[in-house]
Parts: structure tokens; sequence; C-alpha cells
């Protein structure tokens, strides 16, 4: 039998590629009560590759809760309960839907694109994924802010919980917590970036390619850590010089760096030669083992002006937060319980060093010594908690590194972020109570004095901004439930591998 030619191999080729588009075409994609790989949610899932469109449906029954359950709730009118399942699908349809378009880049297929319509729908109880008890409480009351979900192995309805207040808007619920984390992703980045010390040549205001480059690197990760909600915060320009024609070249040497970089974050970028700016200016030249005096160029640095009200509008909507797990995300406050995230957030440079290396995977044990941590279970004594937990992250894990997207950072409520500075104020402080003590005497006023101040670092604990911990903000991981769905359906006609998630 003779052999086809390269070029009838191809046509040959073309033509089954080409039956196999029209086959791919003519289809959709569906799937009824799917449940992601974290083992938490379910949904209804539809692709119509000719409409571009995915549809993800969540079912949901309302049980409408008072008195009878619980004498401190309060009876829902008619109105207030078609007003609170209208609200619900509205506050859920904003922030989830079209975030991100799902594309495809495998060869024949890569002109495919969808976007993605996510709504919670009414359902009958018989039909529900989940029963939503919803309960009408005062503000005051303690569970007006609480809600959740609960998930039994196999069997549905599952369950979820919300007062009336859960489809409202927290508008600075831990926002303290979210400005400390971009504060310190801020700094982190700076040094990284080594934009600390700009120096130009002698006689000149001209920024070298090298520092161009560092500051454009710089820029662009600020403008992502501050998005556009984050007030209070600044990096500060001065410009030095050890010439002799005084302020003018420092000024000069500010205002070029200055036009660089405010075009992208004018808001964030400042010029200043104030007496502070420079005494705070030759500290960081100083820890840099230089001094201002000896320096030609900028000096950058991250600052909170004293009255800064170092807090975001993170906006938490609680029933949002929830609706993440009625599609398979897990919480990103509960700590590192997969070695997995833990290194994969190492790959995310904006994640801070303090969550790289403090949070520790616990009670995890991995099958073979130094593999990777697909092969992990919990240890036999882990609580029901924690490898449950761990479950879920190691299938998210998992998704995080098959569609290539960043990973959340995961880390418990309680972190310190400041773990070095406060260490060494607390250090500094117990000596010179010593001090003090032996000097005085523990019965001493001056003793006394200092035993009741405080440590001079105030230890911070920081918090994300991440629709499933403490805001709203929707993540390319937040579609990986999706993304999976989307693989196993068409894995047949397209390489799992080849869909991607794109913001629109």
């Amino acid at each position: 039998m003779p052999s086809l030619s390269d070029a009838q191999q191809r046509e040959l080729q073309t033509k089954a590629n080409a039956r196999l588009r029209r086959d791919f075409n003519a289809r959709t994609f569906s799937v009824q009560n799917h449940r992601p790989p974290t083992g938490i949610g379910l949904f209804d899932f539809d692709y119509a590759p000719t409409a571009r469109q995915i549809n993800v449906k969540v079912k949901g029954y309302f049980n409408f809760v008072g008195p009878d359950e619980d004498p401190t709730f309060q009876f829902w009118t008619h109105t207030e309960k078609n007003d609170f399942k209208t609200k619900a699908a509205r506050v859920i349809h904003d922030a989830w839907s079209n975030r991100f378009q799902l594309v495809c880049r495998a060869p024949g297929f890569s002109d495919l694109s969808a976007n993605v319509d996510i709504s919670l729908v009414e359902s009958p109880r018989a039909g529900a994924h989940y029963i939503i008890d919803s309960r009408k409480v005062p503000i005051q009351h303690s569970s007006a802010w609480a809600g959740g979900c609960s998930h039994g192995a196999t069997v549905w309805p599952f369950t979820a919980n919300f007062s009336n207040w859960g489809v409202e808007t927290r508008a600075d619920l831990l926002g303290d917590r979210v400005f400390n984390l971009k504060e310190k992703q801020l700094l982190e980045r700076i040094q990284a970036y080594k934009c600390e010390l700009i120096t130009m040549a002698h006689g000149t205001a001209t920024i070298s390619p090298d520092a161009r480059d560092r500051l454009a690197k710089f820029t662009r990760d600020a403008k992502k850590i501050l998005g556009s909600d984050v007030t209070g915060i600044q990096c500060v320009i001065f410009g030095s010089s050890t010439e002799k024609i005084g302020s003018k070249r420092a000024n000069e040497r500010a205002a070029a760096v200055a036009q660089l970089v405010q075009r992208e974050l004018p808001q964030f970028f400042v010029v200043d030669h104030s007496k502070a700016a420079k005494k705070k200016a030759e500290e960081v030249a100083q820890r840099l083992g230089t001094k201002l005096s000896s320096h030609s160029g900028v000096v950058m640095y991250v600052n909170v002006p004293p009255l800064s009200p170092r807090k975001v509008d993170t906006n938490y909507i609680i029933i949002t937060h929830e609706f993440g797990h009625m599609i398979g995300c897990p919480d990103e406050y509960q700590g590192v319980n997969c070695t997995g995230i833990a290194q994969l957030m190492d790959l995310n440079d904006l994640v801070p060093s303090v969550l790289r290396k403090g949070p520790a995977a616990g009670n995890v044990m991995p099958l073979d010594p130094g593999k990777h941590f697909s092969t992990e279970k919990s240890a036999a004594t882990a609580p029901d908690n924690v490898a449950r937990l761990q479950k879920q992250q190691t299938a998210f894990a998992r998704q995080i590194e098959g569609a290539g997207v960043e990973a959340p950072a995961f880390f418990g409520q309680q972190n310190q972020l400041n773990v070095d500075e406060y260490a060494a104020g607390a250090d500094q402080w117990t000596k010179e109570r010593a001090r003090l003590k032996e000097k005085f005497g523990q019965e001493s006023e001056q003793y006394k004095a200092f035993a009741k101040t405080n440590y001079p670092v105030v230890a911070k604990a920081g918090a994300s901004d991440s629709i499933m911990y403490a805001g709203q903000k929707i993540l390319p991981a937040h579609y990986l439930p999706i993304w999976s769905c989307l693989t196993s359906l068409t894995r047949e006609h397209v390489d799992p591998g080849s869909w991607a998630i794109n913001a629109t």
C-alpha cells in the first residue's frame, strides 16, 4: 500500500480537524448537578460554542424562618421575602458574572471565547441545589452578619443560611487589615526592585535604562496592589544632590522620576522635599549603607501620613462570599492547610514573604518523601475540619496549577504581617525594662511607669480583599470550578490545558 505524501497527510489532518470543529460547534455542552473538584459546591452548566456563552446556575429554595424557629427572629412580610430574593439574585450576579472570559488556545479552536453568566435562580425545594434558610433579625442581633454553607458527602440539596442583612454591603469589613496587607506588599515590592535609591550621574537628571525598568516594574505592581479603592498611602520621591548648586538639581531629579511614574498613579507618587521627608530619606539611605549627603539621585519610600485612615472600602456582601462556596471555591482565611497552596503562593511575587514563610501546612503527610503536594494526605490525627480544608485546598491547588493562574493569598485571620519589626521592638522594650529594674528596682517609679507602656511597634494583622476573604475582588482563580467543568466536558475535542481564564 503506497504511503501518503506529507501534503496528503496534511490535507487529511485538515479535513479531520474541520470535522471535529463542526461536531464541536453543533453541540451544547451541558451537565446538571456538577460537583466541583474541591468537594464543595453544586451547579448546572451549559456551554454553547456558537453563542460564545457559558451559563452557570445554582438553584436555591428560599426557606424563610421566623419566631417559630427562634423567638429572636422576626416575621417576614410577603413583600420583604420577594425583595430579599430579588436582591440576593442581583448582588450575586453583579459580583460574579462576566469578570473573566474562558478562551481556547488549541490549534483550530483559538478563535473560541466564552462569556460567563453566573446566577442564583429560585427553584422548588425538590430540585434545589441549596436550601437557603433566611432569617430576619435587627442589625444588633448576634447573627445579623453571619452566614454559611453546609455540604454533605453525596446528598443534596445542601444548606445555606443568611439573615436579611446578608444581601447588604459592609463598606469597611476588616478594611484596616486589608490596608496593612497592601502596605506590606508595597514595602516589599519597592525593596525587591531596588527602587529606594535611584542613582543619577553627576550633573544630570537622567534616569538610566536599568532604573527606568525597575521603576516601571514597581509602578506596575503598585497599580495592581492598590487597585482603585486604596487611599492614605503614598510613595514619596525625594531628590538629592551632592553638588554645590543647592536644591535645584535635587528638584530636577525628583521631577524627572515623578514625570515617569505619576502618569499611572498620580495620587500615589508624591514629590516631597520637606524636613520630615528629608529625615525619612536619610533613614532609608542609612539603612542601605550610605548617607543622603553622598547620594546623587532620588530616594523613594512608602509612606503612610499621620492622619491616614488606614482602611480600605472592602464592600463585603456575605451572600456573595458564600455563593463562592456554592460554586466550589474554598475559604482563603482558614490558613494554609496544603503544601501545594504554599508552593503556588511562592510563585506569586505579590504575596508578602511573611505569608510565604510563616504559615505552614499542618497535619499533612506527603505519601512519598519530597514529592509534590499532589501526593499528600491529611495525617490520621488531623481534626475533621482540618482534613476537610486540606482536601479542598489540595484540589484547588491542582486546578491553579493546571490553569496557570495566580494563587490567591491563603492565610489565617490572626496572622502577623510585621513579625520581624514586632519582635525587634518587643526585644528592645524587654531589655529596657530589665535595665530599669536592675538600676532602680522593681518598686521604683521609673520601672513601674515604663512597665505600663506598650511595645514601640504594634502587631499588625492582615486580610485580603478577595471575595473569599473579606472583600469583593473576584480573581481568575475563583473561576476555576467553571474552568474545570468546561475542560472536563470538552476534553474529547480540546486538550484541557488549552483553555485559559482571561480578563474581559
